[in-house]
């Protein structure tokens, strides 16, 4: 909201010049005979116009403009009442600006290349089941594209850390991000060329993949992507078989 000030100009009064006075001795005329006084003039009364006549249209726009003005006027003062402070303009101005603002990040498609800035790109994607299976889904860093990524804390006692048989003081990480390129090329690598030491599989829907190292001598490193909303997870779990738990909980893989 711009704001202005008001400008005023003082301006000085003029000051009114002293009244002169004669400086030369005053003179006397030679009488003159009186004057014939001349008559006053005489003026006729100036004709008054006839009021014009009030035309056949109705008021009645102007009492329901004036009602609305009233209305609004009434409006205005609750608001300043309730909220305490906020203008007008600024109101009006946040409205504009919420309602050009985009709601939510671009879908992915064919040759999308988005990928996530802020935690709303990736929450919404998220499954349903990681989300109330973890105490927290906050900001952890960022993918080697640049990719805002989030970090889901998975808890022993919820429904995913009990099917995954997650010790009692024991917790499972989670990283997600969106990118919709990366999901598109890496998925078509993972399930046409696997890579030594990993092993892949494409879910039912044709859309999902997880791949994931197969030796679990020390941990198991997975990887899922949904090409179709550009959402990668990954995470690392002690066993193959805990991983694939994991997947098929959160739906990237089958049951």
């Amino acid at each position: 909201v711009a704001k202005g000030a008001a400008g005023f100009v003082a301006g000085g009064r003029a000051t009114d010049p002293a009244p002169w006075r004669a400086t030369e001795p005053v003179r006397r005329e030679p009488a003159q005979p009186p004057r014939t006084p001349i008559p006053a003039p005489s003026f006729t009364g100036v004709p008054v116009p006839e009021p014009a006549p009030v035309s056949g249209r109705s008021r009645t726009p102007f009492v329901i403009a004036g009602a609305a003005l009233a209305t609004v006027l009434a409006a205005a003062g609750v608001y300043f009442a309730v909220d305490g402070g906020e203008t007008p303009a600024t109101a009006a101005a946040s409205t504009i600006d919420a309602a050009a603002t985009p709601a939510g990040a671009p879908p992915a498609t064919s040759d999308s290349a988005y990928i996530s800035e802020v935690s709303e790109d990736v929450l919404p994607l998220l499954p349903g089941k990681l989300i109330t299976s973890s105490s927290s889904c906050d900001k952890s860093g960022f993918s080697y594209e640049g990719a805002l990524q989030l970090r889901c804390v998975v808890i022993a006692d919820s429904s995913v850390g009990k099917v995954m048989r997650l010790a009692e003081d024991d917790d499972q990480w989670v990283t997600a991000w969106r990118d919709d390129q990366y999901a598109r090329s890496n998925f078509i690598r993972y399930r046409d060329r696997t890579l030594s030491g990993y092993a892949s599989r494409v879910h039912s829907s044709g859309d999902r993949i997880v791949n994931y190292a197969t030796d679990d001598t020390y941990s198991s490193g997975f990887e899922t992507i949904d090409r179709k909303t550009g959402l990668i997870l990954t995470y690392s779990v002690d066993t193959v078989e805990q991983g694939l738990t994991l997947a098929t909980e959160l739906g990237f893989a089958d049951s």
